[in-house]
């Protein structure tokens, strides 16, 4: 068998290993109100509105990867044996995500002594991951649904649901909670599609939002609850989504929002309503509206409490902007930046500038004013104080750091001038270039001049405000290094006597090295790279030094077992894996490769 042949088979075992693997599935042992008053708690949590949080006790063995989502408030703690986690008044849902299991997503109204948290109560929360000889395999739980989805696929709903629940049955008995949920969820859909026929639904969501699913009869829209019975009417013509517990409704051409019994909290007001984002609800309580289809402004999602009054024009792009403002326009046709958070005014731009995009991810936004039909570019700060007047030609963040940005001014395209810039400490790094790019570091960057008669090209490393490689004519490529272990690659912009390309490699202190004769492409992979002479493999280290001599018939680039930097190789039929100095070891191919792709 070749070496390639191996290596293919290595890589189906793995994938067929891959996919008889399966993760565990969280489940509620026991879910109940502790106390009424958290009178011992060092620090009594608030929401967003000012109110004492209710606390969870989550029994569940330590994990840092452990994530909890929902109206989660603050930082999650791990306390005695339990996590302690803090929610908001009214709460009804959880999401938890533990290692090696699908995330379990707990609704309190399932459980009756439950149904929603409530200020200041303690709560405990049992959760158990089931051993693995309790669990059922995939094949044996594909032969125990097989009948029940082949009903399901019939759109034969009442068979489906016997069928489901007889399996949910075995289930109990064998104590399995890994399929236990896609059963019932099965079950669920099942009995939501009854119920949707009953109705004449024309149009509905799969998926439930918030224990919700909207539909569409006689081309009105109400609600069903996760398994069927009518929640709402049809009697909106349009309707969002709950979140946190209201739905934003329209009636006769006008939007309000109802709660999860259809009780109208907000009035019908509105001719538009607009999400803003993030939509999250723990980061912004914010919803942009218009009574008249022309002026905006803002209400809390929940209440519908005016926050800003309709009296702006409609934004630029803040559906999409990254920062943490949107913007309006007032009646100055002035751009005004409104805070997402707050939904209240921060600051304003002078008159004549507009509101280009927001640049990288700490608030910095793109202005222009246009000049001549042309547009001039500038910067502002999240305070509104200018960064750049609007004199520029572009501004562009570095794609792997956003807090560098390359600064263009208006020249000829051969000219020296453009330069990078930190935004944070508000001064220019390294010098005047044609162009700079740099897609793979984080601490480095090509940087290229253009002269009338030659081209030079270097390297620049920014957070060291250094340049490793002056820009120079006898180089005309560059390829970055991933990291510090592997060499900088520039090619020779003269060839060899034999005419073929010719490489230096280059350290992140600016150190030249000679690379050996080579008639294969480096890939440096652990500080290593393939190199070939005569049709034989070897390697070479990132000074360019033979570390194991070109005698392989066949080999790979080095990779990560733990610890353990290892390659396979081939001689003749034989194939086995090395070390960078040349030791074999006793270590299949498959296990190498395999780790490696996990890595």
């Amino acid at each position: 068998m070749s070496f390639k042949s191996l290596l293919l088979s290595a890589i189906a075992i793995f994938i067929c290993m891959g996919n008889n693997l399966y993760a565990q599935e969280l489940f509620v042992k026991s879910f109940h109100q502790v106390t009424n008053e958290i009178n011992w708690v060092p620090t009594q949590r608030k929401d967003l509105n000012g109110k004492s949080c209710a606390l969870l006790r989550v029994s569940l063995p330590y994990s840092e990867q452990t994530l909890f989502s929902g109206n989660v408030i603050g930082q999650v703690e791990y306390v005695g044996n339990e996590y302690w986690v803090y929610m908001s008044n009214g709460s009804q849902f959880l999401r938890v995500q533990y290692p090696n299991c699908e995330t379990l997503t707990i609704d309190f109204r399932a459980h009756e002594q439950v149904g929603e948290v409530i200020s200041k109560n303690v709560y405990e929360l049992v959760l158990k991951v089931p051993k693995p000889n309790e669990r059922m395999t995939p094949e044996e739980y594909w032969q125990e649904t097989t009948e029940a989805k082949s009903a399901l696929e019939n759109k034969d709903f009442e068979k489906a649901i016997s069928l489901y629940e007889a399996a949910k049955a075995n289930l109990s008995n064998r104590n399995e909670m890994t399929f236990a949920h896609e059963v019932q969820e099965n079950i669920d859909y099942c009995k939501r599609r009854i119920a949707l026929n009953k109705l004449k639904a024309e149009q509905w969501k799969e998926m439930p939002q918030e224990g919700f699913c909207s539909f569409r009869s006689n081309n009105k829209y109400g609600f069903i609850d996760s398994i069927g019975n009518l929640a709402v009417p049809p009697i909106y013509d349009q309707v969002w989504e709950y979140r946190d517990g209201v739905a934003w409704v329209m009636k006769d051409s006008l939007w309000g929002n109802i709660d999860a019994k259809g009780n109208l909290i907000v009035p019908y007001t509105y001719k538009y309503i607009s999400p803003i984002y993030p939509e999250s609800y723990e980061q912004n309580r914010c919803l942009s509206v218009s009574k008249d289809m022309k002026y905006r402004g803002v209400v809390d999602y929940k209440t519908g409490e005016e926050i800003l009054s309709c009296k702006y024009y409609q934004p630029y792009t803040f559906e999409i902007d990254r920062g943490p403002y949107f913007c309006y326009i007032d009646d100055k046709e002035r751009p005004v930046f409104i805070n997402k958070k707050t939904g209240r005014e921060q600051f304003k731009l002078s008159s004549g500038i507009k509101f280009g995009y927001y640049l990288g991810d700490d608030g910095v936004c793109q202005v222009y004013k246009e000049k001549r039909k042309q547009h001039l570019y500038g910067l502002v700060d999240v305070n509104g104080n200018e960064i750049f007047p609007c004199e520029y030609h572009e501004f562009k963040t570095l794609d792997a750091n956003p807090q560098f940005i390359i600064v263009s001014p208006f020249t000829h395209y051969l000219e020296i001038d453009t330069r990078l810039y930190n935004l944070k400490q508000r001064t220019y790094v390294g010098g005047k270039y044609t162009r700079i790019w740099g897609r793979h570091t984080d601490r480095l960057v090509t940087v290229y001049i253009n002269l009338e008669y030659e081209e030079l090209y270097g390297v620049l490393d920014y957070i060291a405000n250094k340049e490793i490689i002056r820009p120079t004519h006898r180089i005309k490529d560059i390829e970055l290094p991933t990291s510090e272990e592997n060499p900088i690659i520039a090619k020779s912009s003269r060839k060899d006597r034999f005419g073929k390309d010719r490489f230096y490699l280059y350290d992140w202190e600016g150190n030249q090295y000679i690379v050996p004769s080579n008639d294969d492409r480096l890939n440096f992979q652990c500080g290593y790279s393939r190199i070939k002479q005569s049709g034989k493999y070897g390697y070479i280290n990132a000074k360019g030094e033979i570390i194991l001599p070109c005698k392989y018939d066949a080999a790979n680039p080095f990779v990560r077992h733990g610890d353990l930097v290892a390659t396979a190789v081939q001689e003749g039929k034989d194939v086995y894996c090395i070390t960078p100095d040349g030791k074999r070891i006793d270590l299949s191919v498959q296990d190498l490769y395999k780790y490696s792709q996990k890595q």
